[in-house]
């Protein structure tokens, strides 16, 4: 389902991020996976790194769930970066009215 590794060095002197790369779909049919996933990596503590490159579906459970996990980092204060945004999520993003460079900028 995915793939996490830590981030070799950590910028300025802070912890290192936790990089959660997602592969293949963010979609209804793994999003109980992706949430639970999510979860564990979130209580992890550190600072959360997702990396949306090889993202090749993503519907509207998928940005509930990417919507979810940036609430959650704004309401704890967690810093939460996003890169590497792929085509298919600016699409999902436009179809559902919401503005991707809003969406995925980083929570310090």
């Amino acid at each position: 389902m995915s793939q996490s590794t830590m981030s070799p060095t950590p910028p300025s002197g802070a912890s290192p991020a936790k990089v959660l790369t997602i592969k293949g779909a963010l979609a209804i049919q793994t999003a109980a996976d992706w949430k639970t996933h999510f979860a564990e990596q979130f209580d992890s503590g550190a600072p959360l790194a997702v990396d949306l490159t090889e993202v090749t579906l993503i519907d509207v459970f998928g940005l509930q769930l990417l919507l979810a996990l940036r609430r959650s980092a704004v309401e704890e204060g967690r810093p939460l970066s996003f890169s590497s945004i792929p085509a298919p999520v600016h699409e999902a993003c436009a179809a559902a009215g919401l503005a991707a460079g809003t969406l995925f900028t980083s929570i310090p």
